[in-house]
């Protein structure tokens, strides 16, 4: 089923959580957070954007906000953060001087990044200990309560991770992830579901990250040819070599019928070798 929603002025669709895109830092679930928050503070009336186009500087600082100042809690003297929505390494961190009417203006003490027109400007409960923490690599800004989402984030990202390897019953059942007709490169990483179903659309590569040092990762692929037949799918390290097939066993992929399916295991170990086995 397809749905958009709309936060921040940033709009998420099914595309952006389907597949492996729900783990995307820019764009897929923890970007949805980020924005999530930052509409929690518009409707406590804790923030503002503004489209006004200058270069991050220090000193006096004037924007033209989309909302009025009778409906924002920005008073003289509080301290802001500004980031702007579609690069957060693009900031200013200061106090208002004065906000009549959707004329904002900051004395800045902070800047960092180049010109930018999308700005969002969030007012901390946390003192000025802000100035002490940088925009977040998640393009995250702060929530409510004045404190960074990036912990927060990452955490939750990592518990999505382990939560999709978690056996879902009492039995000997466990979550597959499908990630549908594939026409381009797909990739497995230790981070994301250890059962991955795709069906061949193409002849595609089928990268593997290395694992952490000193660890192996096992990730079980159930290869589907479409109504086509025939391709060929290759299991690699990202961006190296093709893995080897110690039992000899690879399959004749150019051969299958359409809809044959097979499992293939693959074993990433240290020193980043890729070994794979026909499974079950």
């Amino acid at each position: 089923m397809s749905w958009s929603v709309t936060l921040a002025g940033e709009t998420f669709t099914d595309a952006n959580v389907a597949g492996t895109a729900y783990a995307d830092e820019a764009t897929g679930f923890p970007a949805i957070l980020a924005a999530f928050a930052r509409e929690a503070a518009f409707l406590k009336g804790l923030a503002a954007t503004s489209a006004t186009s200058l270069d991050p500087g220090t000193g006096a600082v004037t924007f033209t906000t989309h909302q009025d100042a009778g409906t924002v809690g920005l008073s003289p003297g509080m301290l802001v953060r500004v980031v702007s929505a579609s690069d957060p390494t693009r900031m200013m961190v200061g106090t208002v001087a004065a906000f009549t009417g959707t004329t904002l203006d900051l004395d800045v003490t902070f800047a960092n990044g180049t010109a930018a027109a999308d700005w969002v400007i969030t007012r901390p409960t946390g003192g000025s200990s802000l100035a002490l923490d940088p925009a977040p690599a998640l393009a995250a800004d702060l929530d409510a309560n004045g404190h960074s989402l990036v912990g927060a984030l990452n955490l939750i990202v990592s518990a999505l991770a382990s939560l999709t390897n978690l056996r879902v019953s009492g039995g000997d059942e466990w979550r597959e992830q499908d990630l549908g007709t594939v026409t381009a490169a797909v990739s497995g990483s230790p981070g994301n579901t250890s059962l991955q179903r795709l069906t061949l659309g193409a002849d595609v590569d089928v990268g593997h990250a290395p694992p952490t040092s000193g660890y192996v990762y096992w990730k079980q692929w159930t290869v589907l040819q479409d109504a086509t037949g025939g391709h060929t799918p290759i299991f690699r390290l990202q961006g190296g070599a093709v893995g080897a097939w110690p039992n000899d066993d690879e399959p004749d992929w150019a051969g299958q019928d359409p809809g044959v399916e097979t499992t293939v295991v693959a074993k990433v170990g240290p020193g980043a070798v890729l070994k794979l086995y026909v499974g079950g």
